[in-house]
């Protein structure tokens, strides 16, 4: 069987913990970043991700970023079936620039529930 595989994205350690803890309780392995640029430094040398879980706002490069380098194709996570995308600030996000049919939106504060939800639905 193949585990399952995310890659953890945001800036707030609280909310890297929180969404790692959930993720392991629903059996994925987890990798995290900091930023969009550790991840993006992260997906040059690791394709084997099932899921992204990606803050908006970030230092360095925000979630656009790494979307806007995923859409490149460059990196691109050949297991790859879901980004979820958190945002405290429901203001930014701009739907054109998420990928259709791979994304969805979470607000935060949010439960380990919900994400699951969003991650296994």
């Amino acid at each position: 069987m193949n585990e399952k595989r995310a890659l953890v994205v945001d800036d707030n350690e609280s909310t890297r913990l929180l969404v790692e803890a959930a993720l392991k309780r629903d059996g994925f392995s987890t990798d995290t970043a900091c930023d969009g640029a550790e991840a993006i430094r992260i997906l040059d040398i690791d394709d084997g991700y099932d899921l992204i879980v990606l803050d908006l706002m970030m230092p360095e490069v925000d979630g656009y970023g790494v979307l806007d380098y995923l859409r490149q194709g460059a990196g691109f996570p050949q297991k790859l079936r879901k980004v979820i995308v958190i945002t405290a600030s429901p203001g930014l996000i701009q739907s054109d620039r998420l990928p259709t049919g791979l994304c969805e939106v979470i607000l935060k504060p949010f439960t380990g529930e919900r994400l699951l939800s969003s991650a296994c639905g």
